[in-house]
């Protein structure tokens, strides 16, 4: 998991740099709350990933439908993965690192006070609302 996270964060193919972010990201978290930071990093994508997407598929005549599909492991994490560090990149305070707005994200996520839980939930209500349309799906 910590590659994928070193992946997602990488930009313009500078992986080097994307695993000194993700390093001392690791160390930020450990010294905010002095215990290991694997386990929360782990709960925190877990916390913030869907379990479901809505698609939109045409129906005849042109009508575009939002059907709900389930996602898999690796799609759940990217989600989680992606809305984590977008809602870190939103925070950009002046004189902070991205490796401490992700870490300070990652806590948030745990005591559910992070906009990447605001965009699961969204997702999951939509899937609630067009849980209906399952059974056309084709």
């Amino acid at each position: 998991m910590l590659h994928f996270l070193t992946t997602m964060i990488m930009r313009h193919g500078l992986y080097a740099q994307a695993a000194k972010v993700t390093s001392q990201m690791l160390l930020h978290i450990h010294a905010m709350t002095r215990s290991p930071p694997m386990p929360i990093v782990e709960h925190a994508i877990l916390a913030a990933s869907p379990s479901v997407r809505c698609r939109r598929q045409k129906q005849r005549g042109g009508k575009a439908t939002l059907v709900p599909m389930a996602l898999s492991e690796r799609q759940r994490t990217h989600l989680g993965i992606l809305w984590i560090r977008e809602a870190a990149e939103k925070k950009s305070s002046p004189g902070k690192k991205l490796e401490e707005r992700l870490a300070r994200e990652m806590i948030a996520v745990l005591k559910g006070t992070s906009s990447a839980l605001e965009n699961k939930d969204k997702m999951h209500k939509e899937a609630m609302v067009n849980r209906g349309l399952l059974s056309r799906r084709g």
